[in-house]
């Protein structure tokens, strides 16, 4: 299932797997300019490729290594030719997704997406005229990064939030750390956040 609506310059797309009319867990990614971050759900890749259709993916940047944030690495890699960015400890699980123990409702929901080539982001990314500061953030991933473009005080924040009710975490979270960055974000001057 796959749902596409704009804001100002950017297209999101909303994705999930369906269960019947139902769908567990919506995953986002957002293309701006020839830039897609993230690439969401492997479940909805023919869609996703199919609404992009008349589009240009030169670059895809992760915001982690997650297998709903990375599903769509490979399709669209081999579609454009498009370079992925990404921290460099989100790399190796990039590259070998396999490396990652998913829980059954993961690999059911999301399951393991196929390996792409990825390489380190920088600490700027221009994409049009925007113009993105990434920042290292602690806490639901290794490898996590959060895209902050100052004049629009746009926020893509990848999944660097903490619920009103957490409950649980995954293995390799550590909820003092979210808070830790959540508290430093918090500083910047922020009209929207994308998440």
């Amino acid at each position: 299932m796959l749902k596409t609506s704009t804001y100002e310059d950017l297209t999101i797309y909303k994705m999930g797997r369906s269960i019947g009319k139902f769908v567990p867990y919506f995953v986002h990614a957002f293309l701006l300019e020839d830039t897609l971050i993230d690439t969401g759900t492997g479940f909805a890749g023919v869609e996703l490729l199919s609404a992009m259709k008349d589009k240009k993916i030169n670059r895809i940047i992760n915001t982690h290594y997650h297998e709903d944030h990375i599903g769509n690495n490979h399709l669209i890699q081999q579609k454009h030719s498009a370079v992925i960015l990404a921290h460099r400890d989100s790399i190796p699980y990039i590259e070998n997704p396999r490396n990652v123990k998913l829980r059954l409702y993961q690999k059911y929901i999301w399951d393991y997406p196929e390996g792409s080539k990825a390489t380190t982001i920088k600490d700027f990314v221009v994409i049009g005229p925007y113009q993105f500061r990434v920042i290292h953030v602690h806490g639901h991933s290794a490898g996590h990064i959060c895209l902050y473009e100052p004049q629009k005080k746009w926020l893509f924040t990848g999944d660097m939030f903490c619920g009103v009710k957490n409950i649980y975490l995954r293995r390799d979270e550590d909820f003092n750390l979210m808070l830790k960055s959540l508290e430093n974000l918090s500083t910047l001057k922020i009209d929207t956040l994308f998440c």
